[in-house]
């Protein structure tokens, strides 16, 4: 999920999500945040009665640009796919140039994140390929 909105309503909708898709774990960029998420992720379970899956930080060493390399690789090698409603992910792996002054791809780096983060635990190997469903 990507929302532009106050961080109660994002964690809210963080662990609504996690919920819903029975989420093992919520990954976060925390570089200028540091404890933010995990701290309002935190309050708003508990004010929710919401389930707190798994918390990991993810911090971003390099740019955006280094840090998309091997996702937008497994693009375009035909090993990842969108499936369903997530036409803006789309869009920004489709559109995005690096350097060219336009808005940073929010959804497309929440993407590399998800998939530093899964790729990994889901075996996924060389000639093999992911579904991004929504």
């Amino acid at each position: 999920y990507s929302r532009r909105v106050t961080p109660y309503a994002w964690a809210q909708k963080a662990l609504e999500g996690a919920d819903e898709w029975a989420a093992d774990a919520i990954t976060a960029e925390t570089n200028n945040g540091g404890d933010l998420v995990h701290t309002m992720v935190q309050l708003v379970a508990e004010q929710s009665n919401l389930r707190v899956p798994r918390l990991t930080k993810n911090n971003a060493a390099v740019g955006k640009r280094a840090r998309a390399e091997p996702m937008a690789g497994m693009w375009e090698q035909h090993r990842v796919h969108v499936v369903g409603t997530l036409k803006h992910v789309e869009d920004q792996w489709a559109s995005w140039v690096p350097g060219s002054g336009k808005d940073s791809p929010d959804r497309l780096d929440a993407s590399v994140w998800a998939g530093v983060e899964l790729l990994p635990h889901l075996g996924v190997k060389p000639g093999s390929q992911v579904k991004l469903i929504a």
